[in-house]
């Protein structure tokens, strides 16, 4: 069966997914000790079909490396990518350099015909998606 990525079938499938996704992603970071962080590859339904963890140093703050989230982009052949990068104080509320940062990020990537879907913060207890809840226009 193939999905149009305009169908509700094929929005709820890809919705689930990157939902799971990043329950995965806050089990493995949520204790970390310091910041990591997480570039999630989609494909053009919004399947979330690579992932790769970059670690900070453990100053807890992760500088967000753009060339690196487009190289790993590009070289998966995708077009649009999630990021998500944990906060070990167990606070999800994104500081102002994380929300400076996803600005200069979306920035960074529409130039090079990337779209940055969303920038989550997990800790051990919570998740905020910063665009979803229009932290970020």
């Amino acid at each position: 069966m193939r999905y149009d990525k305009n169908t509700p079938d094929a929005q709820n499938k890809a919705a689930s997914e990157i939902e799971y996704l990043i329950e995965i992603i806050q089990a493995l970071l949520g204790n970390h000790p310091f910041e990591c962080l997480c570039v999630v590859c989609l494909d053009d339904l919004f399947s979330p079909f690579f992932c790769e963890i970059i670690e900070g140093d453990r100053n807890n703050s992760i500088t967000i490396p753009m060339r690196k989230i487009f190289e790993i982009a590009a070289s998966h052949k995708s077009g649009m990518v999630i990021i998500v990068h944990n906060h070990p104080s167990g606070s999800c509320i994104p500081s102002p350099s994380d929300v400076m940062a996803t600005r200069r990020l979306i920035h960074y990537l529409a130039r090079r015909g990337i779209t940055l879907i969303d920038h989550i913060i997990v800790s051990k207890l919570c998740c905020y998606a910063m665009m979803r809840v229009r932290q970020i226009a």
